[in-house]
């Protein structure tokens, strides 16, 4: 335990914990209510690029919810929600019983949980032609909504780098405020372009840059796509550059699904394509084409102009060290996707080609034995998809120019009884390797990797369902945390409760198991220890009127590897209050955390200001606490303010290197302002 938590008895620590919890969950039983973002963020478990794009697509959704009566089935995908077989429900619905009327008429075959999770991103407006039906010109161009934002923050306590004298190398070069400007432009479903400007805290002035212009034409022309984008091919073996699912409490979210090509938005530097896509439709056939020349951040070999070692991908450019790599490689990319539609029954295939400036040569490490090496990587699968009455099958097979191999199919399953199952089996070869691929697997990118996916969604009662999954993997070469052949098996079971609109609770179990090297030996290979992780969690969302609403969450952790144990608890309560008849919101959070080791810790969704998203990761001790205030007095302007500060106990400083701060607080302050027009 931490050194000022020695002394404490563990006895009275836990009345300490059990009367904080009490106190809480009675506030919760009469006070406070629901927030409206989808469980599907708040049970977010870490921070990466494909969440926080769909964390800026929903937030998008609710200032532009989709017209039930007018939206298409790829714009649906896009939502992220909705699965193909229910969004095929949903069109063959409007297609027999004509418009809807209310968001309820999804009752009919749609839980109420799923329809409630839906209803922030949907709408029904009255029947009539909308702006899609036009053609483009003056008058429908004007009617269309620009959308301005800016928005700035730092931390109050000054990093390591920012003390440093300038003439180091580990001296900052800029100031500490994070900037960030977006404007963009859209035209119903038609018409849509803008820009993204933004500089992190320590850059020297504006230091990344993004645009677009997206046209949707009538007819066979689909997409036409200007600046920078991104693409959502198969199953993800080949490029997937939005949000997919992978292993979540929603055990049959299994397969990748989303528009090839969409406009890129977001200040992710690396993860995207710039230059041009088209995109044809006819008679079930489908045809997309792309070509892309951007620069990348890269490790240089030595002082070679010729070779680089690896990506980087942080996307900072704060000290001369990370300016050394910034734009050191450029990487031209093409190719093209023809696919085909046999009513329920879908086949495609693409091709896609990178080609670098400058060698990639790998460093000498066992685990990178069989990844690509070289200027030129060529990746190309056939993937495919069936919809049954009650049962769905897909998959793609994928090749890489270097050798490698990846297959990767599924089946689903889906009962009268409200029960639905699911198969989803992969095999990765090591030598597989693909620049822009995101598929369903362990790790990140779509590498050396056997597995076995087996998830339950169960409706035993009307409000309540049981989710369950368990997957069991192995990689047949070395990975950077593993020096040897290794496995790991994962089992997961959450039980909801929501027996009306205004009340849902989880309780939550997960159980992994893995094969890490042993971190006391040496050697290039080395023995393998198992390290078996439990997490326990309980979430309840309230809501007893329209202006106050609560989440409350109490977490357990508790990590054992050969003779260590180590264990960490987490609560927090959030209140959302809309102050009555007064353009003003507040959602604020207050958490407690206490745990041994990094590994113990947990990662949270927050609330932030609109378009930003955080999962900050609790572990040590301490406590933490933020507010976010929106005041909209016109539906032209909105105003965010956030406050948020972590205190830690017994730390003498946090972090380490250049971002290493002194002291035992974090304090974060943002700003941000909205103009539409």
């Amino acid at each position: 335990m931490h050194p000022t938590t020695q002394n404490i008895p563990h006895f009275f620590k836990l009345l300490l914990r059990l009367g904080l919890c009490l106190f809480l969950f009675s506030t919760a039983s009469f006070s406070w209510g629901q927030t409206d973002i989808p469980q599907q963020l708040e049970s977010i478990e870490e921070e990466n690029v494909e969440t926080i794009q769909w964390a800026e697509a929903l937030d998008y959704y609710q200032s532009h919810p989709l017209d039930l009566n007018r939206a298409e089935q790829e714009e649906f995908l896009a939502l992220g929600l909705l699965s193909e077989r229910e969004i095929n429900l949903l069109l063959e619905h409007r297609k027999t019983y004509g418009f809807f009327v209310e968001e309820d008429e999804l009752l009919v075959f749609f839980s109420p949980e799923k329809v409630a999770v839906l209803k922030p991103f949907i709408c029904v407006r009255p029947i009539g032609v909308g702006l899609e039906a036009y053609p483009l010109s003056l008058a429908t161009f004007q009617k269309g909504q620009h959308h301005v934002m800016l928005r700035t923050e730092r931390n109050l306590e000054p990093q390591q780098g920012f003390l440093e004298p300038d003439s180091t190398s580990k001296a900052f070069v800029g100031s500490p405020f994070k900037t960030y400007l977006r404007y963009s432009y859209q035209l119903a479903n038609r018409l849509g372009f803008g820009f993204t400007m933004e500089k992190d805290a320590g850059e020297r002035g504006v230091d990344y840059l993004s645009g677009h212009v997206h046209w949707r034409p009538r007819g066979i022309v689909q997409d036409v796509m200007l600046g920078d984008y991104g693409l959502n091919l198969g199953q993800g073996l080949v490029a997937w550059t939005g949000f997919r699912m992978g292993k979540s409490p929603w055990a049959m979210n299994v397969d990748s699904k989303g528009i090839p090509v969409y406009a890129y938005r977001s200040a992710e530097e690396n993860r995207f394509f710039r230059g041009g896509a088209l995109r044809l439709k006819h008679r079930g056939w489908e045809m997309l084409a792309w070509v892309s020349h951007k620069k990348r951040d890269a490790t240089v070999v030595g002082d070679s102009v010729l070779a680089v070692s690896s990506f980087r991908t942080s996307g900072l450019h704060r000290t001369q060290s990370e300016l050394a790599g910034k734009d050191a490689l450029q990487e031209t990319v093409w190719g093209g996707r023809l696919a085909k539609e046999f009513h329920r029954f879908r086949l495609g295939t693409q091709v896609l080609q990178s080609r670098l400036d400058k060698a990639l040569e790998r460093s000498e490490q066992p685990y990178n034995h069989f990844l690509f090496e070289g200027k030129v990587l060529t990746n190309g699968s056939v993937d495919y998809r069936w919809i049954g009455r009650k049962w769905e099958a897909f998959g793609e097979f994928g090749y890489s120019s270097n050798g490698g191999t990846a297959v990767l199919n599924g089946l689903k399953f889906y009962s009268d009884s409200r029960i639905s199952f699911n198969l989803l089996g992969r095999s990765i070869s090591p030598d597989y390797t693909s620049f822009y691929g995101r598929a369903f697997t362990e790790r990140s990118s779509p590498n050396n990797e056997q597995g076995l996916y087996l998830g339950m969604t169960w409706q035993p009662k009307p409000f309540w369902e049981f989710n369950f999954y368990v997957d069991h993997y192995q990689h047949l070469w070395l990975k950077s945390d593993a020096k040897a052949p290794s496995d790991g098996r994962e089992y997961f079971g959450q039980l909801s409760y929501c027996p009306r609109e205004q009340l849902s609770m989880y309780w939550r179990v997960k159980w992994e198991e893995k094969s890490l090297s042993d971190s006391d030996a040496d050697g290039p290979v080395v023995g393998l220890v198992d390290e078996r992780l439990l997490r326990l969690r309980y979430h309840l969302q309230y809501q007893v009127s329209r202006y106050v609403s609560l989440n409350t969450r109490l977490a357990y952790s508790n990590v054992r590897r050969e003779e260590e144990n180590q264990q960490g608890f987490l609560l927090y309560q959030d209140i959302r209050w809309q102050v009555p008849r007064f353009p003003l919101k507040f959602t604020t959070r207050v958490a407690y955390f206490d745990t041994e080791s990094y590994q113990t810790g947990f990662y949270s969704y927050e609330h932030d200001v609109q378009y930003a998203f955080s999962v900050p990761v609790y572990y040590q001790q301490g406590m933490r606490f933020y507010l976010v205030a929106r005041y909209k007095p016109k539906p032209w302007f909105v105003l965010w303010l956030k406050y948020a500060r972590t205190a830690y106990a017994g730390v003498e400083s946090m972090g380490s290197g250049t971002d290493e701060i002194q002291g035992a607080k974090r304090t974060n302050v943002k700003a941000q302002l909205e103009i539409l027009f």
